[in-house]
C-alpha cells in the first residue's frame, strides 16, 4: 500500500478496517509529507499498523520543497530529479518515520521515478530493498537515468534464485539494494484471482500488487482487497518477510 493520506480521518478509517478484514500482513509505504506540513503526528497510526503485524516502509515523492531544510512549509506539485532536492525529500521523510519509532527498511518512490542517485542514497542509509520497478504492462513510463541505473545492475548470478527466462526481471541487486519489482496493480491482481483466469503465465516467484490508501474510499476496491484476502490471506507476507524467506533459502 502506498500511503499518502493516513492523516485524513476518512482514509485512515478505511485503511484500518480494510487491512484488518483482509487478514493479510501488509507492507505500508508511508509518504509523510502532507502530515508533516500540517503538523499531524502519524505515530499512533504507525504504531497500530506495526502492532497488528504490518510493515511500515518509506514512500517519497521527489518534489521541490518550500521552507528551510527540516522545516518544510509546502511544496511544488511537480517531480524533480535534482539530487540535492531529491536527497532532502528522502532525508526529511526518513527522519520523520524514525522519530515516530519506525525506521524503514523498504522503499518505493512516488511516480515510480527510477534514479541512480536514489539507489545510492538507499544503500548509504540502510534501506534494504526497493519496489519501484514494475513487471506488468502499464500506460505511463516514469523512468529517468535508465541507462545509468541499468549499468549499475549486478551480474545476473547475483539475483535471488537461479535466473531463468520466466523471471522478468525477478529480484536482483541494484546499487547494493535489493530490487523487488511490483508485479500488479490492484485491478490486475483481482482479475488474476478470478477462477476463470489461468495463473500459468506468471513470470515471478511471488505476487506483489499495490494500491493507494485513498483507493479504499471506493467500495469496489475494498471488495477487491477482500477477494484477494480470502484467496491469499493464509500465504500472504510483508515484503520484508518475503526477501528474508528467499535469502534464507539461499543460505
Amino acid at each position: 500500500m502506498h500511503a499518502e493520506r493516513l492523516h485524513d480521518p476518512d482514509v485512515w478509517r478505511r485503511v484500518r478496517g480494510t487491512v484488518a478484514a483482509s487478514r493479510m500482513p501488509w507492507t505500508v509505504f508511508v509518504e509523510p509529507l502532507d502530515a508533516r506540513i500540517r503538523g499531524i503526528d502519524l505515530r499512533p497510526k504507525l504504531d497500530w499498523l506495526a502492532e497488528h503485524g504490518h510493515e511500515v516502509a518509506l514512500h517519497v515523492h521527489h518534489r521541490p520543497l518550500h521552507g528551510p531544510a527540516g522545516q518544510t512549509t509546502g511544496y511544488e506539485k511537480r517531480m524533480t530529479r535534482d539530487p540535492v532536492l531529491v536527497h532532502r525529500c528522502m532525508d526529511e521523510a526518513t527522519e520523520y518515520l524514525i522519530a515516530a519509532g519506525h525506521a524503514p527498511t523498504g522503499f518505493v518512490s512516488g511516480t515510480w521515478l527510477l534514479l541512480e542517485s536514489v539507489f545510492r542514497w538507499l544503500a548509504v542509509n540502510g534501506i534494504r530493498y526497493d519496489c519501484k520497478m514494475r513487471t506488468y504492462p502499464h500506460s505511463e513510463c516514469r523512468v529517468s537515468d535508465a541507462s545509468d541505473a541499468l549499468d549499475a545492475l549486478d551480474e545476473p548470478e547475483d539475483a535471488i534464485g537461479p535466473p531463468t527466462a520466466t523471471r522478468a526481471p525477478g529480484i536482483m541487486q541494484l546499487c547494493g539494494v535489493l530490487e523487488v519489482p511490483t508485479t500488479a496493480s490492484l485491478r490486475e491482481q483481482t482479475r488474476a484471482e478470478l477462477p476463470v483466469r489461468s495463473r500459468q503465465a506468471r513470470r515471478e516467484d511471488y505476487d506483489l500488487f499495490y494500491l493507494h490508501d485513498y483507493d479504499l474510499l471506493d467500495a469496489r476496491k475494498r471488495l477487491a482487497v477482500r477477494l484477494i484476502g480470502r484467496r491469499r490471506g493464509e500465504h500472504a507476507m510483508t515484503v520484508r518477510a518475503l526477501i528474508e524467506s528467499l535469502l534464507g533459502t539461499e543460505r
